[in-house]
């Protein structure tokens, strides 16, 4: 894998980005109530319409991070480059389709050294040194 990223702390939620710059977001369940009667972890993959390729080979993920949330799925990652980038998905009424949401941060970021995004997925915190950025999607 190119990053590597984890949910909030008691979530469960993994994801990598590998080579070609598809996420892949997952949940390992273990099951275990006796030593002798172990077996291997179950792996929920995200279940989602949404297009899990964040970049290609020329401007690789340099480190993202993801709300793995049923109503709201969303994925924030930076690429070499420095660009920052967002896509999430929003539900609507029963039967129609999601809609997917791909946004560009028109502001360069140098780098952060940390990436948060809550749970739900409605605010990011960039943070490079002292400097902290927070930003929540619009209504």
């Amino acid at each position: 894998p190119v990053s590597f990223s984890q949910s909030a702390p008691g979530l469960g939620w993994y994801g990598l980005v590998d080579e070609q710059g598809l996420a892949h977001i997952f949940k390992p369940e273990f099951n275990a109530t006796l030593r002798e009667n172990t077996r291997p972890p179950e792996v929920v993959a995200l279940s989602t319409d949404m297009n899990l390729t964040l970049t290609d080979a020329q401007d690789p993920v340099t480190q993202f991070v993801f709300s793995a949330s049923t109503q709201t799925p969303t994925i924030v990652w930076q690429t070499r480059s420095g660009k920052v980038k967002a896509r999430w998905q929003e539900k609507s009424a029963l039967g129609v389709a999601p809609t997917t949401i791909d946004f560009s941060f028109s502001a360069g970021f140098d780098a952060p050294q940390q990436m948060l995004l809550t749970p739900d997925g409605e605010t990011l915190y960039l943070r490079d040194g002292s400097e902290l950025i927070v930003l929540t999607k619009a209504a």
